[in-house]
């Protein structure tokens, strides 16, 4: 994932040397299966820049109103993604939490594992991000009913298999 301008122009650069290098092996591999392989490997890499590229210009044009989260762990793509949608830069975004430029610099080459909780409750409040409400799966075992629910609650629960709301 590209985090900012800098990463930005060196990706482009790599897709560009990447591209120039598919163009060579053509030229200098006498091998087929090796210069298949050459090739694969190449246009893989330059596939891989070019998505980088496209989402990273997408968040850039500051149009994204939603990101997909798949997983706890993807948080930390989350607070990067929502920075550059809201067009901060590392620095911007430092100056809003009242700490210095590096901080947020090291948090996101850490992919944030090395901010506390409270840490990344208060980047994502600044940033504006929102949480829609959703179910997270705490036990695979089947569901027991507390005592004291009734019919419909228990015909809810059953059908959302959803007990407690947080």
């Amino acid at each position: 994932m590209i985090k900012n301008d800098k990463q930005y122009q060196v990706t482009k650069s790599r897709l560009t040397d990447f591209k120039e290098s598919l163009l060579e092996v053509g030229k200098n591999e006498t091998d087929l299966l090796l210069k298949e392989l050459y090739c694969d490997s190449l246009k893989s890499q330059i596939i891989e820049f070019e998505k980088q590229i496209a989402e990273y210009e997408l968040l850039k044009e500051g149009t994204v109103n939603y990101i997909v989260v798949e997983d706890l762990s993807s948080i930390c793509e989350v607070l990067i993604k929502a920075r550059i949608v809201n067009r901060l830069s590392q620095s911007d975004l430092a100056k809003s939490l009242d700490l210095k430029a590096q901080q947020i610099q090291r948090y996101e080459i850490s992919d944030y594992s090395t901010a506390s909780i409270s840490r990344i409750v208060e980047i994502a409040n600044v940033l504006g991000i929102q949480f829609g409400k959703c179910r997270i799966k705490v036990k695979e075992s089947p569901l027991a009913i507390p005592v004291g629910i009734n019919e419909t609650g228990i015909t809810r629960i059953r059908k959302e298999k959803t007990l407690l709301t947080i």
